[in-house]
């Protein structure tokens, strides 16, 4: 297993990591006070590096502080002497804090020498100091995308140990993110992202068939389902506990699941179901964002990821609707009777990764209707916006159309769309989805699709009527 260690840097590279570490950390007007290009630092006089540190009250005003920083990089604990000339600048210049930054560790004696100082000189600067431990939760910590810091350095982070059941990594997550992790949390994603896409090769899962009958088809999304179980726990509970700034994580694992594999291959109404873990993992991710009102979240996964499609990259809200992974009237012999049949598979599936986020058993089936009616009329937004224009019909109608399909409560779908409709025009550019950067934040042209989607929702429950509830529609 790897370990963290800085003993391979020479006392000038760590002094040059301490500088570069303070800049991704967020401080400013940083002063490397070497004078010299020798290994050592003569002209330093005691402190080897000036900076400050912005920091905001509560009432929104700014004010900086000055840090003296001094970098001591031994194989060995650093004793009391070599902190003697830190401390004498310090007091002669009064900086806000003395921040004494060690590639190991501070002796014993070095700390209790510290504590005697402030004990008996009452200094007005506040004294800091990092050792080992420190830096490596700081390295960990730095959010996603700024790894080159890692990278220059030649460190190693340690490896986490590898867990099994989908509770403990669940709990893993959680850790991670609690510690700001970025660098474990890529890495776990990764892992994760690679172990799916390994089981879900054309080799473990071959495409299906004409000769395959419902029988197959139920095997095979069941095989899909327990193969994406746990990187839907992920999904789920990383996008519900985590923030904006690993946001690109999610979106390359969701952008690299849609592109695996041939479609086309197999029976014509199956040749999408390669994206079928890939539609698991949308849903899990912005219901679980929806969850905890991360909407900007929910934006980002319907539209940043690529996907092809006929020689041209399109968004998810447009690849990854169970109408377009299944397609809408030639399911297998024995599947005729299926109603709107993904949307109820994921729902029934997605409850038991999903209903923990929620506080009220009611608000995941709320949330997970309230999701497919937004995921539709994103759709119908963007096919009308897409050149060549795309047709509406194909627009995907979800659970919440059937979902209350007895006489007790014949209106479920149409109140849901209406209470959608007048949440956006009641609240207008400050509601979420519109707010996240959905319909480009406009709300005529939001109206214009929700209107558009009507037509289609209006029209699969005429064609329900009509010919007697026929149950082989999505």
């Amino acid at each position: 297993m790897n370990s963290f260690s800085l003993d391979h840097l020479t006392p000038t590279d760590f002094e040059q990591f301490c500088y570069d570490l303070l800049h991704e950390l967020g401080f400013v007007n940083i002063d490397w006070r070497k004078g010299t290009g020798l290994s050592a630092s003569p002209s330093d006089r005691g402190r080897d590096i000036e900076c400050e540190f912005r920091n905001r009250q509560m009432d929104g005003k700014e004010y900086t502080e000055k840090w003296f920083v001094e970098c001591k990089h031994h194989e060995r604990g650093v004793p009391p002497d070599k902190l003697e000339g830190a401390l004498s600048w310090a007091s002669a210049k009064r900086p806000d804090w003395l921040l004494i930054i060690v590639s190991n560790f501070l002796s014993n004696n070095a700390k209790d020498h510290l504590e005697d100082y402030k004990e008996s000189n009452r200094p007005t600067f506040k004294i800091k100091y990092w050792e080992k431990p420190e830096l490596e939760k700081l390295v960990a910590g730095l959010v996603a995308g700024k790894v080159e810091l890692i990278r220059k350095y030649r460190i190693e982070i340690p490896e986490q140990p590898r867990v099994t059941s989908k509770e403990e990594l669940i709990e893993r997550l959680k850790k991670i993110v609690q510690d700001k992790n970025a660098i474990a949390l890529h890495d776990l994603i990764c892992e994760r992202t690679d172990d799916l896409l390994s089981s879900l090769s054309e080799d473990s899962l071959p495409p299906l068939d004409d000769s395959a009958d419902a029988t197959k088809l139920e095997t095979r999304l069941a095989e899909c389902e327990a193969k994406t179980d746990a990187m839907s726990a992920l999904f789920a509970n990383g996008i519900y506990w985590s923030g904006a700034e690993y946001q690109s994580l999610w979106l390359q694992s969701l952008e690299r699941t849609a592109n695996l594999g041939t479609r086309g291959k197999g029976a014509s109404w199956a040749r999408n179901l390669p994206l079928y873990p890939a539609l698991i993992l949308l849903y899990s991710g912005c219901i679980g964002a929806i969850a905890k009102g991360h909407f900007d979240m929910v934006a980002a996964l319907l539209l940043k990821p690529r996907i092809p499609e006929e020689n041209l990259w399109t968004s998810p809200a447009l690849a990854l609707t169970t109408c377009k992974v299944m397609e809408r009237h030639n399911y297998p012999r024995g599947a005729t009777d299926w109603t709107v049949p993904l949307s109820r598979r994921l729902y029934d599936f997605l409850g038991q990764n999903l209903r923990p986020l929620f506080a009220l058993a009611i608000d995941y089936p709320s949330a997970f209707d309230e999701f497919e009616c937004l995921l539709g009329i994103v759709n119908v937004d963007l096919s009308l916006k897409s050149k060549p224009r795309r047709s509406t019909e194909d627009s995907p109608i979800g659970l919440f159309a059937v979902r209350h399909d007895d006489p007790f409560a014949p209106d479920y779908g149409p109140e849901l769309l209406k209470k959608v409709v007048n949440e956006a025009t009641t609240i207008g550019s400050a509601w979420p989805p519109l707010n996240a950067g959905l319909f480009e934040r406009s709300p005529e042209r939001f109206l214009i699709a929700a209107a558009r989607y009507e037509q289609e929702f209006n029209l699969f429950r005429a064609r329900r009527r009509h010919r007697g509830r026929p149950k082989d529609l999505c």
